[in-house]
């Protein structure tokens, strides 16, 4: 069924309960963000020079659609969906984009890390779990500590800004791990389908910041990291 957001480019009504009651009565669908998550940020004691940033990994390709996986560092369970061609690097790039303006550490790259995992492998170390693989690459280029994260659903909206047959929804996590003993310093995840918002009122400020609009996955998923990333911790 396709949805179209109204008063799009008209004033927004200024209180949750007039908006609610003009819902009632018209039934009518609005755009709007479905709820983020953001759990399990923490304080740590950490101090780390330099930080290794890896790729994101798609998860989707590794474990196919609609399988429940859990995540190898944090242990939480994610349902995996499409995942849009390039998204792995996108993410990587807006990462280190944000990260760049951090001053409490010299960031690393990850084109300096190509090359770093086959090397790694040929060791012959078997059985390496992702963090001890993780790990190693990091102390391999004198990191510190190492952030990446994993993709699990990256959903192109089908439709316009103004309605859709299906909206974006994304689904990722990020953690930074010390190189020093393989400890999980932070993680957070973003978990979003953007819905009307005749389903879920509490919605009211992401609908009014996008402008009544349908995002893109793109767009979802950049202030989705700029959300996650306002926990991370001080180096």
């Amino acid at each position: 069924m396709i949805r179209y957001p109204v008063a799009c480019h008209t004033k927004y009504i200024k209180t949750v309960g007039w908006l609610a009651l003009l819902l009632l009565i018209t039934g009518l669908n609005y755009s709007c963000s479905s709820r983020e998550v953001l759990p399990d940020t923490s304080s740590i004691n950490f101090d780390a020079d330099k930080v290794l940033v890896l790729q994101f990994r798609n998860m989707t390709r590794i474990y196919g659609e609609n399988k429940s996986v859990r995540s190898p560092l944090t242990g939480i369970y994610f349902i995996t969906g499409k995942v849009l061609e390039g998204s792995e690097e996108l993410l990587t790039r807006k990462l280190v984009s944000q990260l760049k303006e951090r001053s409490d550490f010299m960031l690393l790259p990850p084109n300096q890390a190509k090359g770093e995992l086959s090397q790694v492998l040929s060791k012959n170390i078997k059985g390496l779990s992702e963090k001890n693989l993780i790990v190693e690459i990091g102390r391999n280029l004198g990191a510190d500590a190492v952030v990446t994260g994993n993709i699990y659903r990256f959903r192109e909206r089908i439709g316009t800004q103004h309605s859709v047959e299906s909206p974006a929804s994304v689904e990722f996590e990020i953690y930074l791990v010390s190189t020093k003993d393989g400890m999980l310093l932070w993680s957070n995840h973003y978990v979003e389908t953007q819905r009307a918002l005749s389903e879920d009122l509490f919605q009211l400020n992401t609908f009014i910041k996008r402008k009544g609009r349908w995002i893109t996955a793109e767009e979802m998923a950049i202030a989705g990291l700029e959300s996650l990333l306002r926990t991370f911790p001080e180096l």
